[in-house]
């Protein structure tokens, strides 16, 4: 299947796997992104509710803590770099 480069349109998908939108190459790779967002655990928070507490105290720390993970696929091409969505 040959291309042109005047082509403005490439198909994303062929009967190979992924072909980049680009180059046209139909080797191109996935990869995952993982962006995390947010506190963790407060270890000063689990200190003041352990002393106020007790042991129950140490889920202070816990309090407020709103920790998000986003995980994106993309696709790679080995050619040209450009990366794209799945």
């Amino acid at each position: 299947m040959s291309r042109n480069n005047n082509e403005q349109y490439y198909d994303v998908y062929s009967n190979t796997g992924k072909v980049c939108p680009r180059c046209g190459c139909p080797n191109c790779q996935i990869i995952n992104e993982t962006k995390t967002t947010g506190k963790d655990y407060g270890v000063f928070s689990g200190i003041c509710g352990y002393l106020i507490l007790g042991p129950v105290g140490l889920l202070c720390g816990l309090c407020g803590a709103d920790k998000k993970i986003k995980n994106k696929a993309y696709w790679v091409c080995p050619n040209c770099g450009r990366k794209f969505r799945v």
